[in-house]
Order: structure tokens, then sequence, then C-alpha cells
């Protein structure tokens, strides 16, 4: 997909569902924002949703922290939390390390989960880093959160304010 395409699909919410489900044996999940209450990250709105989103899939779980701390259910999930080099674990770290967890636990391919508006970049993202992957209908009801810490997941505005920037420095650094 070419960047202009790219960004309209990321400023629009319009994604294209790919693949199938059906052939997937992981979940992988990026989160969009987060709350701070009472001095503590918690999930918020967009990462509750994903999770609620993920427990139509009975397969493992790789999720970034967001959405595995609002991830309610018994079963393992491999949880991404933290950047390897300790700066800001960013979309592309979060790939980089949910490949290397798809190596290690032998899967090959993964449905891919995240808010409709962050899906464009994600995809493109884990394309570039060799996970194979799935994008399943329906992620438009994933929402933006008012009221996330992260000021560029609370409105479509703020997003589609940054967004565009954010995709076309992705394909500078070589990450899509």
């Amino acid at each position: 997909m070419n960047i202009e395409a790219m960004i309209e699909q990321a400023t629009s919410g319009r994604y294209l569902p790919v693949g199938s489900s059906a052939e997937a044996d992981c979940v992988l999940g990026f989160s969009f924002g987060y709350r701070v209450e009472d001095g503590r990250i918690t999930p918020g709105i967009s990462n509750s949703q994903i999770a609620d989103f993920a427990k139509k899939y009975s397969l493992p779980k790789i999720f970034q922290f967001e959405i595995a701390d609002a991830y309610a259910e018994q079963e393992p999930v491999e949880r991404i939390s933290e950047n390897r080099s300790g700066g800001y674990l960013d979309t592309y770290e979060v790939a980089l390390q949910a490949r290397d967890l798809m190596t290690k636990k032998g899967y090959k391919q993964a449905i891919l989960l995240a808010h409709p508006y962050h899906i464009p970049r994600a995809s493109a993202i884990c394309s570039k880093a060799g996970i194979e992957h799935s994008i399943p209908p329906g992620l438009e009801v994933i929402q933006f959160d008012p009221l996330s810490a992260q000021d560029w997941t609370q409105s479509s505005a703020h997003w589609n304010a940054k967004e565009p920037g954010v995709i076309r420095r992705s394909k500078e650094l070589g990450y899509i």
C-alpha cells in the first residue's frame, strides 16, 4: 500500500480486512492510549474494547501491556511491557518483540487487533517485520478514549493531526 492510501485509511478508520482468521495460530494486540488513575497506568476504553474483541478467539494471545491488563480471562497472555532499549514502547518495538515471541513459540500467523485508525500502520510495520497476519472485520467498534493520557488517542481530530507525520517518519526509518 502506498503512503497516501495508508494515510487515508489511518485518518478515516476505514481499514481493509485482510486474510482469514482461520489460518492464524495466535492473536496480536497493539494498544491505543491508556489512562493514568491515582498515579498508575490503566487500560482505558480503547484497550478494554480491544481485549473484549480478542475474547472471540480461542488462540494464544500476545498483547501490549495495556490490553493485557484489560484482558480478564484465565488463560496465559504473552505481555509486551517495555522497550528493550529503554525508550518509548512504540508500534515498531511491539512488533519486533511480538515477532520474536512468535518465533520462540512456533507461531506462524497472527490475527492483528488494534484501533481501526491504527491498523494501517500496525499492519504495515508487522509486514515489514516479517509477521504474517490477518486483519478481521469489525474493529470499528473500538472507540477513541477522551480521557487517554496520550492526547493523540483521545479523538479522531487529535489522531489525524499526528498520524500522517508518524506514517511518513515510519517510512523514512524503514519501519514500513
